[in-house]
């Protein structure tokens, strides 16, 4: 089975309900730059599989980039590491504030 790849619109509604939550693979300093409150940094440069499954505490969880194709990498490679409850979301910070998430920048 492939990856699922949601929208923003999407991650916020599974977000909201409790049933998923997000994590964020952009690198430190981007993430400076731009951050949802309450979203762990897991870079993909670190990438930590521990840190995950610790994250998602039994959810979902959705990756998310700047633009999606970081995410859909770090996706695959959970997924195929066997954790099957994962999704990767299409955008970035400006989708996820667009879908009604708190986003801060600097």
């Amino acid at each position: 089975m492939a990856v699922q790849q949601l929208d923003a619109q999407t991650a916020k509604s599974l977000v909201d309900r409790g049933e998923a939550v997000l994590v964020d693979v952009r690198e430190p300093a981007e993430h400076a730059r731009e951050s949802v409150t309450g979203v762990p940094l897991i870079p993909m440069s670190a990438f930590d599989l521990e840190r995950v499954k610790a994250a998602a505490g039994g959810k979902k969880v959705i990756f998310f980039c700047a633009v999606g194709a970081r995410s859909a990498r770090v996706a695959e490679a959970v997924h195929a590491a066997g954790v099957t409850n994962v999704a990767t979301m299409k955008g970035g910070p400006a989708d996820l504030r667009a879908a009604g998430f708190d986003v801060k920048t600097g």
